[in-house]
């Protein structure tokens, strides 16, 4: 659905399938490639999650604006070096009635605008590695207007 860089030459691309039971699957894969390539196995690198019922766009509240939405980091440890590290990324779909034409995670210190391809988004930086909590996303459509935000 969309990818986006999250720095240290890492790309994370976002996923949708049909589950089962009438909703969606959302995950995602992490790797160093610019385009997306499919996953070969279930789980993926990345992770992911299944919805119950399909919903669809709707006039929603902040708290529902951002059904599907993942923050996601991979601590340093002890045998991670920065060049192979996955910096912290944020990705995650926006449900309002109007069509997003901005998304923005904001911390305390920075911000930095996410890859947008229709309502889905995807980014990151090492920029939010410390800054994790908390983090604020923000939906805004072509006027500048705010149409959805949440805090996590």
């Amino acid at each position: 659905m969309v990818s986006g860089a999250i720095g240290n030459g890492f790309f994370v691309h976002v996923w949708t399938a049909p589950s089962r039971f009438g909703g969606r699957c959302y995950f995602d894969t992490v790797d160093h490639r610019l385009a997306a390539r499919q996953p070969s196995s279930w789980p993926p690198n990345g992770g992911g999650s299944c919805s119950g019922r399909l919903g669809t766009p709707a006039d929603n509240g902040a708290s529902h604006a951002f059904p599907h939405l993942v923050v996601s980091w991979r601590p340093l440890t002890r045998d991670s070096t920065l060049r192979n590290w996955v910096p912290p990324y944020v990705r995650g779909e926006v449900t309002t009635a109007a069509k997003p034409a901005r998304v923005v995670v904001q911390w305390r210190g920075g911000a930095l605008d996410l890859r947008l391809q229709g309502r889905y988004f995807a980014g990151g930086s090492s920029r939010m590695y410390e800054h994790l909590s908390p983090l604020t996303v923000v939906a805004y459509d072509g006027a500048g207007r705010v149409l959805a935000r949440i805090q996590r």
